[in-house]
């Protein structure tokens, strides 16, 4: 189970924050789970990497119907995963079902370096949004801060720096054109989850500014 990294928003004072070390390791655990993918796109062809990515979502869909269904199963799920779960992850899918789906949806549409780059977005960008926001967050924007947002386009900018040039594929322009986009879908306050609105809504954007 794959559970995100928190936006760098405002928590509920009735829930209360959890423990630091628990925050750093769901920022962690997001990092290095959510760049595998993109990473393998890198790699490997395009079509065993989405059987790969559909299989893991078949199982992920699995376990979670499966929890949510049955107390018990859900309490053991809870109890193990502690660390690497929000709390509304109890009683809900966990935000890493949407980006499974983000991710075999990015895999099937667009080409691998766009899908690759946009998927990386959110696997560094969105932690680092996270850190940055909630330990220096001052300026807000929403429920989001400048800092944070900040934090995420220079991340997003960063690995696709490292990503365009070492793989090709992508102009330094286009994926800018991307970075710049999954900020701003990280930042408007649309009724989806991170995961998946940043990379469906970067790569398209990425996939029509390469054919100009």
């Amino acid at each position: 189970m794959m559970p995100a990294s928190p936006a760098h928003s405002v928590s509920p004072a009735a829930a209360g924050p959890p423990p630091p070390i628990a925050r750093l390791e769901r920022r962690a655990f997001h990092l290095c789970a959510a760049s595998i993918f993109p990473t393998l796109l890198l790699f490997f062809p395009r079509w065993p990497v989405l059987l790969a990515a559909l299989a893991l979502l078949a199982a992920h869909l699995a376990f979670d119907g499966t929890r949510l269904r049955i107390p018990a199963v859900n309490a053991w799920a809870c109890r193990v995963f502690a660390p690497l779960m929000k709390e509304r992850e109890r009683q809900e899918p966990v935000a890493a079902t949407y980006l499974i789906i983000a991710t075999c949806i990015a895999i099937a549409a667009f080409q691998p370096i766009i899908a690759s780059l946009a998927l990386y977005f959110v696997a560094i960008g969105d932690p680092l949004a996270a850190l940055v926001g909630q330990r220096w967050g001052r300026h807000r924007l929403g429920r989001r801060s400048v800092e944070g947002s900040a934090a995420f386009l220079a991340g997003a900018l960063g690995i696709g720096a490292l990503v365009a040039s070492a793989a090709g594929g992508a102009s330094y322009a286009v994926m800018a054109l991307g970075a710049i986009t999954a900020t701003l879908a990280e930042l408007a306050p649309l009724p989806l989850d991170d995961n998946l609105k940043v990379p469906l809504v970067a790569a398209p954007v990425m996939a029509l500014a390469a054919m100009l």
